[in-house]
């Protein structure tokens, strides 16, 4: 006997209570739930409805979304705010949200980051900062640092005479 798997068919009120769900345990944008509700076999048709009315009541708003994920990704993946702004780009978040999120960040704290990750780095090269500071450049730039600042932070290595630094 052929055993048949049978898809259970979701009406629109169960698909917005499972987004419902989704969208309560994580701060998510219209992209990403989006996204989510293809994985999870929602029709197309319903997806639209099922965005507008989680929107309507709060579940997704992409100013909060921007917010949490600007501090974030400062806080615990020690971005800089080319990639930050490249990946909220990316996920089709309004310009000017990302601008309102982007001015949260403060100046002392992002510079102090900055300095942390290149001491870090700096570290685990275990060279003189004369023979890596190119990595370091190229590696600080990668994780979305300005230019300017990743200038700043090795001028300031070298004045503390970091280029001295090994593993022991």
């Amino acid at each position: 006997m052929k055993s048949m798997i049978r898809k259970k068919i979701l009406n629109l009120r169960e698909w917005q209570s499972k987004a419902a769900l989704y969208c309560a345990a994580n701060e998510s944008c219209r992209q990403s739930i989006r996204r989510k509700m293809d994985a999870w076999g929602t029709p197309r048709d319903m997806m639209d409805d099922v965005i507008e009315w989680l929107c309507s009541e709060n579940y997704i708003n992409e100013e909060r979304f921007a917010h949490a994920y600007v501090e974030s990704k400062i806080r615990y993946q020690h971005w800089g705010r080319q990639k930050i702004k490249m990946q909220l780009q990316s996920k089709a978040i309004d310009p000017e949200v990302i601008q309102r999120a982007m001015s949260q960040i403060d100046e002392e704290l992002y510079d102090a980051m900055l300095l942390r990750v290149a001491r870090e780095k700096l570290r685990i090269m275990a060279l003189p900062l004369d023979e890596v500071s190119i990595k370091l450049n190229v590696f600080l730039q990668s994780r979305g640092f300005e230019s300017h600042k990743v200038a700043e932070a090795l001028r300031q290595l070298k004045a503390e005479n970091l280029d001295n630094v090994s593993i022991e």
